[in-house]
């Protein structure tokens, strides 16, 4: 058996021969530096020398020719091979045609293109005055019904989608004021889907990454999205006019009967205990006689702006409370922020603060955001 040139251990397998030394090695030695191959000393040595010859022999040395310049002039001058001098004969050529044209276009062509769409837009219009000239009559018609065209699409694009008022139920709202007892109003659950299923409830803003920050404003934008929806202006008109109406009065006598009229909607307790739900519009808060703070608050601010007041929404974050605020001379209003406060959730008067709010939350001395929806007339306390 084979024993290893290094180890002297037995090899098993084949065993690993040295080009450099013609030696047998194991696996753990089988490359030269493993077992310090004198082989490969000697042909790295020759190797190197190799180099060296091949390097002194292939640019000439400084001794002999002083100045190192380059091998092609390392010789002296008479012995350089002189130079054939091969002139040209100049030759008359006369450019042929298809090279003038080809340089003509080439250099006008951008030209050349615009004056063959001008023709081309010219014959068009050659051929439909050649088609309709002798049938003035398809001219005529032709044009009505573009401009029959145009103006059905300006329709559809500029008129609201009007929604279909079915399934109509009637309600009565009790109102606790001296001149007006109670609101008589139409719904229609054709609406209701509407507002439940398909109308919009987020927010959303573009942004570069998951992180970052909403844009300055967008808590105006969000709750101004349930104010601005159109499909129940009818009924807030409704609620409006027949105040009006009652109280004989579109000032602050129909400002504090809206305020007691929106108070006396029932508080939506179950929503309230499962902390659960979207935000209802307030069609929603009308059709189904309940809503929270900010439901309510919401169809408050609505009427009130119907009415043409000033009004605001007075968000407290860390309470998760919402109120209404109606403008009103500064030195009088709540906050000094120019807004009186008025609770939507239960009978208060306007510019009241409750200290004791349901939850057991205390906004007496809370800082709210003002989201400001419209400006308007001024509330007089």
């Amino acid at each position: 058996m084979t024993r290893c040139s290094y180890c002297g251990r037995k090899i098993k397998n084949f065993p690993f021969k040295c080009r450099y030394c013609n030696e047998k090695y194991c696996s753990n030695h089988r490359l030269p530096e493993d077992h310090s191959c004198p082989g490969l000393k000697e042909y790295k040595k020759g190797n190197q020398e190799r180099w060296q010859r091949a390097v002194k022999g292939s640019f000439p040395s400084k001794k002999d020719h002083g100045t190192f310049k380059s091998y092609k002039y390392d010789r002296p001058a008479k012995h350089r091979p002189k130079k054939r001098k091969h002139r040209r004969q100049p030759t008359k050529h006369q450019p042929s045609f298809n090279s003038k044209l080809r340089k003509f276009w080439w250099k006008n062509r951008k030209l050349i293109k615009d004056i063959i769409k001008i023709l081309v837009v010219l014959f068009i219009i050659y051929l439909a005055l050649q088609y309709y000239g002798n049938n003035p009559g398809k001219i005529s018609s032709y044009l009505n019904s573009s401009i029959t065209g145009f103006k059905m699409m300006y329709e559809d694009f500029t008129t609201p989608y009007s929604l279909p008022h079915e399934n109509a139920i009637n309600k009565s709202f009790v109102v606790k004021s001296t001149r007006l007892n109670k609101i008589e109003l139409t719904l229609h659950g054709s609406v209701y889907d509407y507002f439940m299923y398909d109308a919009p409830r987020e927010y959303t803003y573009s942004s570069y990454s998951s992180y970052s920050e909403p844009p300055a404003g967008w808590k105006t934008e969000y709750w101004t999205m349930f104010l601005t929806n159109s499909y129940d202006d009818y009924v807030i008109d409704d609620i409006v006019n027949q105040t009006i109406e009652a109280t004989n009065d579109d000032g602050d006598i129909a400002v504090r009967t809206l305020v007691r009229f929106v108070q006396g909607i029932p508080y939506d307790w179950a929503t309230y205990e499962s902390s659960s739900g979207h935000v209802k519009y307030p069609y929603e808060t009308l059709y189904t006689n309940r809503g929270v703070c900010g439901e309510k608050s919401l169809l408050l601010a609505k009427l009130l702006t119907k009415l043409g007041y000033g009004v605001a929404l007075f968000d407290y974050d860390d309470e998760m409370h919402m109120a209404v605020g109606v403008e009103c001379p500064y030195d009088e209003s709540n906050f000094k922020t120019g807004y009186c406060f008025i609770e939507a959730t239960d009978y208060y008067v306007v510019g009241k603060i409750p200290g004791n709010y349901v939850g057991g939350a205390d906004i007496r001395n809370a800082i709210p955001d003002i989201i400001v929806i419209s400006e308007g007339k001024v509330y007089s306390p």
